[in-house]
């Protein structure tokens, strides 16, 4: 990826050659991939669980009466 190209000197420069060889080392564009090939199970699960948590508060709510 050009823009990660473009920051490793900087990386380099400030944090030190182990941190840049760990950012280089991650695969961004992998873990990219991942997240927009997965992310209508992401949020549904986040939506899920907005959901169950506003039933419990709900049913907290009514108990609570």
């Amino acid at each position: 990826m050009q823009w990660l190209d473009e920051i490793i000197p900087a990386i380099t420069r400030f944090f030190g050659e182990n941190a840049a060889a760990f950012i280089r080392g991650l695969d961004l564009a992998g873990l990219f991939t991942w997240i927009t090939d997965h992310a209508v199970f992401i949020i549904g699960a986040i939506l899920m669980a907005l959901w169950l948590l506003g039933t419990f508060k709900n049913d907290a709510d009514r108990d609570a009466r």
